[in-house]
């Protein structure tokens, strides 16, 4: 595991998001499953109530998902510049005479 996934595995910023990202997709898919309840109850008005609900709701996982994208970022561009801080550049010549 590479310094970025360390430090992302125990950030709490990243465990805030992950349970956020989580519940976004709990709840779409619990809206899913009342929609394709209605749908088999044949209540129409119900099944067009949850489209804009159903909507809103995969929204939500998507900027869920951005967000852990975006933060895990700054995990990696820190890795980035931690290494780049770090390197260590050896140089040597060789003699043409031997």
């Amino acid at each position: 595991m590479g310094y970025a996934q360390t430090a992302a595995a125990r950030c709490s910023q990243c465990d805030g998001l992950r349970k956020e990202c989580s519940a976004a997709l709990g709840e779409y898919i619990r809206i899913l499953a009342e929609r394709n309840a209605a749908r088999k109850r044949r209540d129409h008005d119900l099944v067009e109530a949850f489209e804009d609900i159903e909507s809103e709701s995969l929204q939500r996982c998507h900027n869920a998902q951005q967000a852990i994208f975006d933060h895990e970022l700054t995990h990696i561009l820190d890795c980035s510049a931690n290494s780049r801080k770090t390197e260590t550049v050896v140089t040597f010549s060789i003699s043409a005479a031997q």
